[in-house]
Protein backbone atom coordinates (compact mmCIF):
# COMPACT_ATOMS: atom_id res chain seq x y z
CA UNK A 1 0.00 0.00 0.00
CA UNK A 2 1.18 3.68 -0.84
CA UNK A 3 0.35 6.61 1.17
CA UNK A 4 0.79 10.02 0.30
CA UNK A 5 4.01 11.21 -1.26
CA UNK A 6 5.39 7.64 0.03
CA UNK A 7 9.13 8.37 0.00
CA UNK A 8 9.94 4.24 0.42
CA UNK A 9 7.56 3.15 -2.75
CA UNK A 10 9.68 2.22 -5.25
CA UNK A 11 7.81 0.02 -7.68
CA UNK A 12 6.60 3.15 -9.84
CA UNK A 13 7.04 6.89 -9.58
CA UNK A 14 3.79 8.19 -7.33
CA UNK A 15 1.80 10.82 -8.30
CA UNK A 16 2.97 13.76 -6.19
CA UNK A 17 0.67 15.45 -3.17
CA UNK A 18 -2.55 12.61 -4.00
CA UNK A 19 -4.54 10.99 -1.11
CA UNK A 20 -3.58 7.22 -1.85
CA UNK A 21 -4.15 4.43 0.22
CA UNK A 22 -5.31 6.19 3.74
CA UNK A 23 -2.90 5.83 6.92
CA UNK A 24 -3.83 7.14 10.16
CA UNK A 25 -1.30 10.43 10.13
CA UNK A 26 0.95 10.50 13.19
CA UNK A 27 2.66 13.55 13.23
CA UNK A 28 0.07 15.70 10.73
CA UNK A 29 1.83 16.80 8.41
CA UNK A 30 0.13 15.19 5.68
CA UNK A 31 2.56 12.30 3.86
CA UNK A 32 2.86 9.35 4.72
CA UNK A 33 6.04 8.15 6.34
CA UNK A 34 6.18 5.34 8.38
CA UNK A 35 9.43 6.56 10.37
CA UNK A 36 7.49 8.87 11.97
CA UNK A 37 5.18 6.68 12.99
CA UNK A 38 2.48 6.98 9.74
CA UNK A 39 0.67 3.42 9.17
CA UNK A 40 -1.74 2.00 7.63
CA UNK A 41 -5.50 1.86 8.46
CA UNK A 42 -9.16 1.81 7.52
CA UNK A 43 -9.90 5.02 7.64
CA UNK A 44 -7.44 8.11 8.05
CA UNK A 45 -9.59 9.84 10.46
CA UNK A 46 -9.65 7.18 13.09
CA UNK A 47 -6.82 6.21 14.73
CA UNK A 48 -5.82 2.40 15.88
CA UNK A 49 -8.39 0.63 13.42
CA UNK A 50 -6.43 -1.71 10.44
CA UNK A 51 -6.82 -4.81 9.30
CA UNK A 52 -4.62 -7.81 9.85
CA UNK A 53 -3.99 -7.47 5.89
CA UNK A 54 -5.13 -4.71 3.91
CA UNK A 55 -5.12 -4.37 -0.16
CA UNK A 56 -5.42 -0.96 -2.12
CA UNK A 57 -5.68 -0.17 -5.25
CA UNK A 58 -7.59 2.72 -7.87
CA UNK A 59 -9.38 2.50 -11.32
CA UNK A 60 -11.11 4.71 -13.40
CA UNK A 61 -13.17 4.49 -16.33
CA UNK A 62 -11.21 6.80 -18.69
CA UNK A 63 -8.55 4.49 -19.09
CA UNK A 64 -9.56 2.87 -21.63
CA UNK A 65 -11.90 1.55 -24.68
CA UNK A 66 -15.48 0.10 -22.49
CA UNK A 67 -15.22 -2.89 -24.18
CA UNK A 68 -17.83 -4.38 -21.89
CA UNK A 69 -20.33 -2.60 -22.13
CA UNK A 70 -19.99 -0.45 -24.95
CA UNK A 71 -20.66 2.80 -23.07
CA UNK A 72 -19.50 6.14 -22.53
CA UNK A 73 -16.75 7.10 -20.08
CA UNK A 74 -18.25 9.43 -17.28
CA UNK A 75 -15.22 10.14 -15.40
CA UNK A 76 -15.39 7.96 -12.00
CA UNK A 77 -12.22 7.26 -10.40
CA UNK A 78 -12.35 4.58 -7.73
CA UNK A 79 -10.20 3.21 -4.84
CA UNK A 80 -10.57 0.37 -3.12
CA UNK A 81 -9.60 -1.19 0.00
CA UNK A 82 -10.16 -4.86 0.63
CA UNK A 83 -9.43 -6.28 4.25
CA UNK A 84 -9.89 -9.15 6.47
CA UNK A 85 -9.06 -9.86 10.12
CA UNK A 86 -7.79 -13.15 11.92
CA UNK A 87 -9.59 -14.48 14.57
CA UNK A 88 -11.30 -17.48 16.14
CA UNK A 89 -14.55 -17.11 15.04
CA UNK A 90 -16.96 -16.17 11.89
CA UNK A 91 -15.16 -12.99 10.91
CA UNK A 92 -12.13 -15.26 10.15
CA UNK A 93 -13.80 -16.06 7.36
CA UNK A 94 -15.13 -12.39 6.05
CA UNK A 95 -13.78 -10.09 3.77
CA UNK A 96 -14.78 -6.12 3.42
CA UNK A 97 -14.20 -3.99 0.63
CA UNK A 98 -14.23 -0.15 0.75
CA UNK A 99 -14.84 1.79 -2.47
CA UNK A 100 -13.95 5.56 -2.69
CA UNK A 101 -16.11 6.74 -5.70
CA UNK A 102 -14.84 10.09 -6.76
CA UNK A 103 -17.05 11.81 -10.08
CA UNK A 104 -14.44 13.72 -11.65
CA UNK A 105 -16.33 15.24 -14.42
CA UNK A 106 -18.21 18.56 -15.00
CA UNK A 107 -21.70 16.73 -15.75
CA UNK A 108 -24.57 16.01 -13.49
CA UNK A 109 -26.21 12.17 -13.67
CA UNK A 110 -30.09 11.98 -13.14
CA UNK A 111 -31.03 8.50 -12.30
CA UNK A 112 -27.70 7.10 -11.25
CA UNK A 113 -27.27 3.38 -9.91
CA UNK A 114 -24.76 2.04 -7.69
CA UNK A 115 -24.21 -1.64 -8.72
CA UNK A 116 -22.30 -4.90 -6.85
CA UNK A 117 -21.66 -7.46 -9.26
CA UNK A 118 -21.47 -11.05 -7.60
CA UNK A 119 -20.47 -13.75 -9.58
CA UNK A 120 -19.93 -16.43 -6.76
CA UNK A 121 -19.24 -19.51 -8.32
CA UNK A 122 -20.21 -21.37 -5.32
CA UNK A 123 -17.89 -24.03 -5.85
CA UNK A 124 -19.46 -25.82 -9.01
CA UNK A 125 -20.46 -22.88 -10.83
CA UNK A 126 -23.24 -24.06 -12.18
CA UNK A 127 -25.71 -25.86 -9.24
CA UNK A 128 -25.80 -22.46 -7.68
CA UNK A 129 -29.38 -21.14 -5.98
CA UNK A 130 -29.36 -17.36 -5.16
CA UNK A 131 -31.75 -15.10 -3.22
CA UNK A 132 -31.49 -12.24 -0.54
CA UNK A 133 -32.20 -10.68 2.44
CA UNK A 134 -33.91 -7.30 1.83
CA UNK A 135 -33.88 -5.94 5.62
CA UNK A 136 -30.59 -7.02 5.94
CA UNK A 137 -28.98 -6.05 2.68
CA UNK A 138 -27.43 -9.28 1.95
CA UNK A 139 -27.55 -10.61 -1.15
CA UNK A 140 -26.99 -14.47 -0.71
CA UNK A 141 -25.35 -17.63 -2.90
CA UNK A 142 -26.11 -21.32 -1.91
CA UNK A 143 -26.24 -25.02 -3.65
CA UNK A 144 -29.27 -25.92 -5.54
CA UNK A 145 -28.52 -29.53 -3.79
CA UNK A 146 -27.07 -30.84 -0.64
CA UNK A 147 -23.49 -32.51 -2.50
CA UNK A 148 -21.15 -29.31 -4.33
CA UNK A 149 -19.16 -31.02 -7.58
CA UNK A 150 -16.50 -29.35 -5.64
CA UNK A 151 -16.89 -29.16 -2.07
CA UNK A 152 -19.45 -32.34 -1.22
CA UNK A 153 -21.62 -32.54 1.22
CA UNK A 154 -22.75 -30.76 2.67
CA UNK A 155 -21.95 -27.29 0.75
CA UNK A 156 -21.31 -24.17 1.53
CA UNK A 157 -23.07 -20.83 1.69
CA UNK A 158 -21.89 -16.96 0.87
CA UNK A 159 -23.44 -13.79 1.82
CA UNK A 160 -22.76 -10.16 0.68
CA UNK A 161 -23.75 -7.27 2.63
CA UNK A 162 -24.43 -4.24 1.32
CA UNK A 163 -23.65 -2.35 3.76
CA UNK A 164 -23.24 1.23 2.56
CA UNK A 165 -24.45 2.87 -0.31
CA UNK A 166 -24.55 6.28 -1.74
CA UNK A 167 -25.99 9.79 -0.56
CA UNK A 168 -28.78 10.71 -1.88
CA UNK A 169 -29.58 14.20 -1.43
CA UNK A 170 -32.55 16.05 -1.79
CA UNK A 171 -35.04 18.16 0.42
CA UNK A 172 -37.15 15.17 1.83
CA UNK A 173 -38.90 16.46 3.93
CA UNK A 174 -40.30 19.37 2.37
CA UNK A 175 -38.83 22.01 4.49
CA UNK A 176 -36.90 24.19 1.77
CA UNK A 177 -33.07 22.31 2.81
CA UNK A 178 -31.47 20.01 1.71
CA UNK A 179 -31.18 16.67 3.03
CA UNK A 180 -28.91 13.45 2.82
CA UNK A 181 -29.93 10.52 2.95
CA UNK A 182 -27.61 7.01 2.85
CA UNK A 183 -29.19 4.02 0.74
CA UNK A 184 -28.50 0.66 1.33
CA UNK A 185 -29.82 -2.13 -1.39
CA UNK A 186 -33.23 -0.36 -3.12
CA UNK A 187 -33.01 -3.61 -5.55
CA UNK A 188 -31.48 -7.67 -5.78
CA UNK A 189 -31.35 -8.86 -9.20
CA UNK A 190 -30.08 -11.94 -10.92
CA UNK A 191 -29.12 -12.89 -13.86
CA UNK A 192 -27.57 -16.36 -15.90
CA UNK A 193 -24.40 -17.04 -17.44
CA UNK A 194 -25.92 -17.58 -21.07
CA UNK A 195 -26.58 -15.07 -23.90
CA UNK A 196 -30.93 -15.59 -23.29
CA UNK A 197 -32.91 -12.27 -22.42
CA UNK A 198 -32.46 -13.23 -18.66
CA UNK A 199 -28.69 -14.06 -19.44
CA UNK A 200 -25.62 -11.72 -19.45
CA UNK A 201 -25.94 -8.12 -19.93
CA UNK A 202 -24.37 -6.82 -23.61
CA UNK A 203 -24.93 -3.48 -24.33
CA UNK A 204 -24.98 -0.36 -21.84
CA UNK A 205 -28.69 -0.41 -21.85
CA UNK A 206 -28.62 -3.87 -20.42
CA UNK A 207 -26.26 -3.24 -17.68
CA UNK A 208 -28.64 0.05 -16.71
CA UNK A 209 -31.67 -1.72 -16.96
CA UNK A 210 -30.30 -4.94 -15.11
CA UNK A 211 -29.86 -2.27 -11.99
CA UNK A 212 -33.19 -0.31 -12.76
CA UNK A 213 -35.28 -3.59 -12.36
CA UNK A 214 -35.90 -4.37 -16.30
CA UNK A 215 -34.91 -7.42 -18.07
CA UNK A 216 -32.96 -7.48 -21.65
CA UNK A 217 -36.06 -7.21 -23.47
CA UNK A 218 -37.44 -3.97 -21.29
CA UNK A 219 -39.69 -6.01 -19.33
CA UNK A 220 -39.94 -5.41 -15.47
CA UNK A 221 -38.63 -7.81 -13.05
CA UNK A 222 -42.06 -9.06 -11.51
CA UNK A 223 -42.90 -11.44 -8.05
CA UNK A 224 -43.01 -14.95 -8.31
CA UNK A 225 -41.42 -18.15 -10.58
CA UNK A 226 -37.93 -16.99 -12.08
CA UNK A 227 -39.22 -13.01 -11.81
CA UNK A 228 -40.76 -12.86 -15.36
CA UNK A 229 -44.06 -12.89 -16.88
CA UNK A 230 -45.69 -11.97 -13.75
CA UNK A 231 -48.03 -8.53 -12.66
CA UNK A 232 -46.53 -7.69 -9.64
CA UNK A 233 -43.41 -5.44 -9.82
CA UNK A 234 -40.61 -6.63 -7.27
CA UNK A 235 -37.44 -5.06 -6.49
CA UNK A 236 -36.00 -8.01 -4.47
CA UNK A 237 -35.73 -11.31 -5.90
CA UNK A 238 -35.95 -14.68 -4.25
CA UNK A 239 -36.50 -12.61 -0.64
CA UNK A 240 -37.26 -15.32 1.15
CA UNK A 241 -35.58 -18.48 3.36
CA UNK A 242 -35.61 -21.89 1.45
CA UNK A 243 -37.14 -23.53 4.34
CA UNK A 244 -40.50 -21.89 3.63
CA UNK A 245 -42.44 -23.95 1.21
CA UNK A 246 -44.47 -20.93 0.81
CA UNK A 247 -42.09 -18.46 0.41
CA UNK A 248 -40.64 -17.20 -3.00
CA UNK A 249 -37.51 -18.62 -3.40
CA UNK A 250 -35.51 -20.51 -6.07
CA UNK A 251 -35.83 -23.92 -3.40
CA UNK A 252 -39.75 -23.47 -3.22
CA UNK A 253 -40.02 -22.80 -7.04
CA UNK A 254 -37.92 -25.85 -8.20
CA UNK A 255 -36.08 -23.54 -10.18
CA UNK A 256 -33.34 -25.34 -12.62
CA UNK A 257 -29.65 -24.79 -11.34
CA UNK A 258 -27.26 -22.54 -13.13
CA UNK A 259 -24.55 -20.55 -13.01
CA UNK A 260 -26.11 -17.67 -11.69
CA UNK A 261 -24.81 -13.92 -10.74
CA UNK A 262 -26.68 -11.28 -8.69
CA UNK A 263 -26.62 -7.29 -8.35
CA UNK A 264 -27.06 -5.62 -5.17
CA UNK A 265 -28.24 -2.43 -6.67
CA UNK A 266 -28.37 1.05 -4.92
CA UNK A 267 -30.03 4.18 -6.62
CA UNK A 268 -31.40 6.06 -8.11
CA UNK A 269 -29.95 9.04 -6.89
CA UNK A 270 -28.35 12.54 -8.64
CA UNK A 271 -24.95 12.15 -9.21
CA UNK A 272 -23.15 15.68 -8.51
CA UNK A 273 -20.04 16.88 -10.22
CA UNK A 274 -17.27 16.60 -7.61
CA UNK A 275 -19.63 14.38 -5.27
CA UNK A 276 -17.17 11.40 -3.39
CA UNK A 277 -19.34 8.51 -2.52
CA UNK A 278 -18.34 5.70 0.14
CA UNK A 279 -19.79 2.09 -0.83
CA UNK A 280 -18.98 -0.55 1.33
CA UNK A 281 -19.62 -4.10 1.47
CA UNK A 282 -19.17 -7.17 3.39
CA UNK A 283 -18.56 -11.30 1.71
CA UNK A 284 -19.72 -13.56 4.68
CA UNK A 285 -18.60 -17.26 4.43
CA UNK A 286 -19.95 -20.14 5.66
CA UNK A 287 -19.09 -23.90 5.36
CA UNK A 288 -20.88 -26.99 5.65
CA UNK A 289 -24.61 -25.34 6.01
CA UNK A 290 -26.05 -27.49 3.27
CA UNK A 291 -27.96 -27.14 -0.30
CA UNK A 292 -31.88 -27.32 -1.33
CA UNK A 293 -33.90 -28.29 0.78
CA UNK A 294 -31.94 -28.78 3.70
CA UNK A 295 -30.66 -25.23 4.32
CA UNK A 296 -31.74 -22.14 5.33
CA UNK A 297 -30.33 -18.65 5.87
CA UNK A 298 -29.92 -18.84 9.76
CA UNK A 299 -26.58 -19.55 10.13
CA UNK A 300 -25.90 -16.92 7.34
CA UNK A 301 -27.58 -13.95 9.26
CA UNK A 302 -26.33 -14.86 12.77
CA UNK A 303 -22.94 -14.44 11.05
CA UNK A 304 -23.72 -11.21 9.32
CA UNK A 305 -24.89 -10.07 12.99
CA UNK A 306 -21.38 -9.60 13.79
CA UNK A 307 -20.17 -8.36 10.16
CA UNK A 308 -22.93 -5.60 11.00
CA UNK A 309 -21.76 -5.10 14.05
CA UNK A 310 -18.12 -4.10 13.25
CA UNK A 311 -19.35 -2.03 10.17
CA UNK A 312 -21.52 -0.14 12.88
CA UNK A 313 -18.31 0.11 14.84
CA UNK A 314 -16.06 1.40 11.96
CA UNK A 315 -14.32 -2.03 11.69
CA UNK A 316 -13.04 -1.81 15.52
CA UNK A 317 -12.72 -5.60 15.95
CA UNK A 318 -12.88 -6.87 19.37
CA UNK A 319 -9.63 -8.15 20.15
CA UNK A 320 -9.48 -9.93 23.58
CA UNK A 321 -7.05 -10.03 25.49
CA UNK A 322 -3.32 -10.29 24.54
CA UNK A 323 -1.34 -13.86 24.74
CA UNK A 324 0.81 -13.02 27.53
CA UNK A 325 4.62 -13.55 26.71
CA UNK A 326 6.39 -16.09 28.30
CA UNK A 327 10.11 -16.76 30.19
CA UNK A 328 11.56 -19.97 29.56
CA UNK A 329 14.53 -21.06 31.78
CA UNK A 330 15.82 -24.21 30.64
CA UNK A 331 17.34 -27.10 33.14
CA UNK A 332 18.07 -30.49 33.38
CA UNK A 333 15.47 -32.38 31.82
CA UNK A 334 12.87 -29.48 32.51
CA UNK A 335 12.10 -25.90 31.45
CA UNK A 336 10.51 -23.11 33.65
CA UNK A 337 7.57 -20.85 31.90
CA UNK A 338 7.30 -17.71 33.28
CA UNK A 339 3.94 -15.69 32.25
CA UNK A 340 4.44 -12.10 31.84
CA UNK A 341 2.24 -8.90 30.37
CA UNK A 342 4.08 -6.26 28.69
CA UNK A 343 2.78 -3.07 30.55
CA UNK A 344 3.39 -1.14 27.77
CA UNK A 345 2.25 -2.94 24.81
CA UNK A 346 -0.02 -5.37 25.81
CA UNK A 347 -3.93 -4.49 26.75
CA UNK A 348 -3.91 -7.07 29.42
CA UNK A 349 -1.50 -5.51 31.49
CA UNK A 350 -1.85 -6.03 35.06
CA UNK A 351 -4.21 -8.59 33.70
CA UNK A 352 -6.94 -5.47 33.99
CA UNK A 353 -8.38 -6.02 30.32
CA UNK A 354 -11.93 -5.09 29.46
CA UNK A 355 -13.03 -4.62 26.13
CA UNK A 356 -17.03 -3.39 25.13
CA UNK A 357 -18.77 -5.72 22.64
CA UNK A 358 -20.29 -3.50 19.62
CA UNK A 359 -23.30 -6.58 19.28
CA UNK A 360 -24.02 -6.69 23.12
CA UNK A 361 -23.92 -2.84 23.35
CA UNK A 362 -26.72 -2.17 20.20
CA UNK A 363 -28.64 -5.54 21.75
CA UNK A 364 -29.03 -3.64 25.20
CA UNK A 365 -30.33 -0.25 24.09
CA UNK A 366 -33.51 -2.59 23.18
CA UNK A 367 -33.37 -5.30 26.16
CA UNK A 368 -32.51 -3.51 29.59
CA UNK A 369 -31.67 -6.96 30.70
CA UNK A 370 -28.37 -6.77 29.16
CA UNK A 371 -26.48 -4.87 32.14
CA UNK A 372 -23.08 -6.29 31.20
CA UNK A 373 -22.10 -5.35 27.70
CA UNK A 374 -18.01 -5.66 28.93
CA UNK A 375 -15.41 -8.66 28.44
CA UNK A 376 -13.19 -9.18 31.08
CA UNK A 377 -10.04 -10.77 31.55
CA UNK A 378 -10.57 -14.32 32.54
CA UNK A 379 -7.40 -16.43 32.32
CA UNK A 380 -4.76 -18.17 29.97
CA UNK A 381 -4.35 -21.55 28.18
CA UNK A 382 -0.68 -22.99 28.09
CA UNK A 383 0.22 -25.28 25.34
CA UNK A 384 2.94 -27.72 24.12
CA UNK A 385 2.91 -27.63 20.76
CA UNK A 386 3.74 -30.53 18.27
CA UNK A 387 6.37 -28.42 16.23
CA UNK A 388 6.95 -25.12 15.18
CA UNK A 389 4.78 -25.61 12.39
CA UNK A 390 1.28 -25.17 14.41
CA UNK A 391 -0.49 -22.50 13.94
CA UNK A 392 -2.82 -20.99 17.02
CA UNK A 393 -5.91 -21.53 14.41
CA UNK A 394 -4.58 -25.50 15.43
CA UNK A 395 -4.78 -25.17 19.21
CA UNK A 396 -8.15 -26.94 19.43
CA UNK A 397 -6.32 -30.27 17.89
CA UNK A 398 -5.11 -32.63 20.35
CA UNK A 399 -2.72 -33.99 17.43
CA UNK A 400 -0.77 -30.96 17.28
CA UNK A 401 -0.95 -28.82 20.66
CA UNK A 402 -1.92 -30.42 24.52
CA UNK A 403 -3.11 -28.12 26.85
CA UNK A 404 -0.47 -28.35 29.87
CA UNK A 405 -2.98 -26.39 32.27
CA UNK A 406 -5.35 -23.53 32.54
CA UNK A 407 -5.53 -20.97 35.40
CA UNK A 408 -7.88 -18.63 35.85
CA UNK A 409 -9.27 -15.46 37.88
CA UNK A 410 -10.80 -16.70 41.20
CA UNK A 411 -14.36 -15.63 40.73
CA UNK A 412 -15.99 -18.68 41.23
CA UNK A 413 -16.85 -19.21 36.98
CA UNK A 414 -15.23 -22.54 36.47
CA UNK A 415 -17.03 -23.84 33.20
CA UNK A 416 -17.35 -21.71 30.03
CA UNK A 417 -19.53 -22.86 27.10
CA UNK A 418 -19.88 -21.04 23.84
CA UNK A 419 -23.19 -22.11 21.98
CA UNK A 420 -23.08 -21.95 17.70
CA UNK A 421 -25.38 -23.89 15.50
CA UNK A 422 -24.63 -27.69 14.71
CA UNK A 423 -24.15 -27.91 10.86
CA UNK A 424 -24.87 -31.12 11.03
CA UNK A 425 -28.36 -30.69 12.69
CA UNK A 426 -28.97 -27.04 12.45
CA UNK A 427 -29.69 -26.36 16.14
CA UNK A 428 -27.60 -24.86 19.03
CA UNK A 429 -25.02 -27.48 20.13
CA UNK A 430 -22.50 -26.78 23.22
CA UNK A 431 -18.81 -25.96 22.72
CA UNK A 432 -17.03 -26.77 26.08
CA UNK A 433 -14.17 -23.90 26.23
CA UNK A 434 -12.77 -24.17 29.66
CA UNK A 435 -13.11 -26.06 32.77
CA UNK A 436 -10.87 -24.65 35.67
CA UNK A 437 -10.19 -25.13 38.97
CA UNK A 438 -11.08 -21.31 39.97
CA UNK A 439 -7.90 -21.06 41.92
CA UNK A 440 -6.28 -17.71 40.92
CA UNK A 441 -3.30 -16.84 38.08
CA UNK A 442 -0.59 -18.39 38.41
CA UNK A 443 2.27 -17.18 36.23
CA UNK A 444 5.07 -19.90 36.59
CA UNK A 445 4.97 -23.65 35.27
CA UNK A 446 7.61 -26.41 35.62
CA UNK A 447 7.77 -28.77 32.55
CA UNK A 448 8.89 -31.98 33.17
CA UNK A 449 6.90 -34.14 31.07
CA UNK A 450 7.00 -34.03 27.01
CA UNK A 451 3.36 -34.47 26.65
CA UNK A 452 3.95 -35.79 23.23
CA UNK A 453 6.21 -38.62 24.35
CA UNK A 454 4.38 -42.07 22.62
CA UNK A 455 2.00 -43.79 24.24
CA UNK A 456 3.67 -47.04 25.57
CA UNK A 457 6.79 -44.98 26.91
CA UNK A 458 8.45 -46.06 30.08
CA UNK A 459 9.67 -42.41 30.40
CA UNK A 460 8.12 -39.33 28.96
CA UNK A 461 10.28 -36.78 30.62
CA UNK A 462 11.71 -34.28 28.96
CA UNK A 463 14.71 -35.12 27.18
CA UNK A 464 18.15 -33.14 27.22
CA UNK A 465 18.91 -31.30 23.98
CA UNK A 466 15.89 -31.69 22.28
CA UNK A 467 13.83 -28.90 21.01
CA UNK A 468 10.66 -28.31 22.73
CA UNK A 469 7.46 -25.43 21.79
CA UNK A 470 4.98 -23.76 23.91
CA UNK A 471 2.49 -20.94 23.72
CA UNK A 472 0.04 -19.64 25.27
CA UNK A 473 -3.66 -17.73 24.84
CA UNK A 474 -5.25 -15.58 27.10
CA UNK A 475 -9.20 -15.29 27.44
CA UNK A 476 -12.46 -12.88 28.24
CA UNK A 477 -15.80 -13.79 29.89
CA UNK A 478 -19.26 -12.24 29.63
CA UNK A 479 -21.95 -14.40 31.12
CA UNK A 480 -24.64 -11.42 30.92
CA UNK A 481 -27.47 -14.01 30.37
CA UNK A 482 -26.84 -17.72 30.54
CA UNK A 483 -28.14 -20.05 27.68
CA UNK A 484 -30.74 -22.43 28.88
CA UNK A 485 -30.63 -24.87 26.04
CA UNK A 486 -34.47 -26.23 28.06
CA UNK A 487 -35.70 -22.50 27.34
CA UNK A 488 -33.96 -21.25 24.19
CA UNK A 489 -36.42 -18.23 23.56
CA UNK A 490 -34.32 -15.27 25.06
CA UNK A 491 -33.23 -13.80 21.42
CA UNK A 492 -30.66 -11.51 23.21
CA UNK A 493 -29.08 -14.47 25.30
CA UNK A 494 -25.31 -14.97 26.09
CA UNK A 495 -24.07 -17.60 23.30
CA UNK A 496 -20.02 -16.65 23.55
CA UNK A 497 -19.29 -15.79 26.93
CA UNK A 498 -15.99 -17.32 26.47
CA UNK A 499 -13.25 -14.75 23.63
CA UNK A 500 -10.08 -15.96 22.97
CA UNK A 501 -7.52 -13.15 22.50
CA UNK A 502 -6.10 -13.20 19.23
CA UNK A 503 -3.17 -11.17 19.19
CA UNK A 504 0.64 -11.70 20.34
CA UNK A 505 -0.09 -15.10 20.18
CA UNK A 506 3.77 -16.38 19.54
CA UNK A 507 5.73 -20.17 19.91
CA UNK A 508 8.46 -20.67 22.36
CA UNK A 509 11.35 -22.66 22.06
CA UNK A 510 12.97 -24.82 24.84
CA UNK A 511 16.18 -26.76 24.64
CA UNK A 512 16.63 -28.67 28.12
CA UNK A 513 20.03 -29.60 29.17
CA UNK A 514 22.06 -29.60 32.51
CA UNK A 515 23.14 -26.31 33.53
CA UNK A 516 27.07 -26.91 34.14
CA UNK A 517 28.76 -23.73 35.42
CA UNK A 518 31.64 -22.40 33.77
CA UNK A 519 34.86 -20.82 34.91
CA UNK A 520 32.80 -19.93 38.16
CA UNK A 521 29.34 -18.95 36.09
CA UNK A 522 26.07 -19.42 37.58
CA UNK A 523 25.48 -21.92 40.61
CA UNK A 524 21.85 -22.81 41.41
CA UNK A 525 21.29 -22.71 44.72
CA UNK A 526 17.92 -23.74 44.83
CA UNK A 527 15.08 -25.29 42.60
CA UNK A 528 11.70 -24.57 41.27
CA UNK A 529 9.23 -23.95 44.11
CA UNK A 530 11.29 -23.89 46.85
CA UNK A 531 10.42 -20.71 49.39
CA UNK A 532 12.27 -19.12 52.14
CA UNK A 533 11.84 -21.65 54.92
CA UNK A 534 12.95 -24.96 53.06
CA UNK A 535 16.58 -26.07 53.49
CA UNK A 536 18.15 -25.48 50.39
CA UNK A 537 16.81 -22.12 49.98
CA UNK A 538 17.61 -20.95 53.62
CA UNK A 539 21.28 -21.61 53.15
CA UNK A 540 21.13 -19.62 49.64
CA UNK A 541 19.51 -16.50 51.57
CA UNK A 542 22.84 -16.94 54.21
CA UNK A 543 25.23 -17.22 51.10
CA UNK A 544 23.32 -13.37 50.25
CA UNK A 545 23.42 -12.31 53.37
CA UNK A 546 26.78 -13.12 53.81
CA UNK A 547 27.70 -11.81 50.37
CA UNK A 548 25.83 -8.59 51.24
CA UNK A 549 28.03 -7.89 54.64
CA UNK A 550 31.14 -7.93 52.94
CA UNK A 551 30.15 -5.79 50.09
CA UNK A 552 28.46 -3.36 52.62
CA UNK A 553 25.09 -3.61 50.65
CA UNK A 554 22.06 -2.27 53.02
CA UNK A 555 19.55 -4.92 53.36
CA UNK A 556 17.43 -2.24 51.51
CA UNK A 557 18.78 -2.14 48.36
CA UNK A 558 19.14 -5.93 48.27
CA UNK A 559 15.66 -6.03 48.77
Amino acid sequence: MAGRNNPYFSDFELPLDKDLAPFWDDNGDGDYDPTNGDYPVINSELEGIYGDQMVWWVFNDKGNTHSETGGEAIGLEVSSLAFAFATNDEVNNMTFYKYIVDNKSSVALDSTYFGQWVDADLGDAFDDYVGCQPEEGLGIVYNCDNNDGVYGSPPPMVGVDFFKGPNKIGDFDGDGTQDTIQQGMSAFTYYNNDFTVTGNPEIASHFYGYMAGVWKDGIPFTCGGNARGGTEPCPYMFPDDPTDPTGWSECSEGIECADRRFIQASGPFRLEPGAVNDVIVGVIWMPQVGGCPNTSYDQILSADKKAQALFDSNFKLKDGPDAPDIAIRELDREVILTLFNDSLKSNNAYEQYEEADAVLKAQSENDPSITDTTYRFEGYKIYQLKNITVSAADYGDPSLAQLIAIVDVRNGVKKVVNWAINTDVGVLAPTLKVVSNDEGIKPGFRITQDLFAPVDANDKRLINNQRYYFSAVAYAYNGHTTYDPDNPGNPTVQLTPYLEGRRNIKKYEAIPHIPTPQVGGLVLGSKYGDRFGNKSSSRLWQRCAKRRNDSRISTKRLI
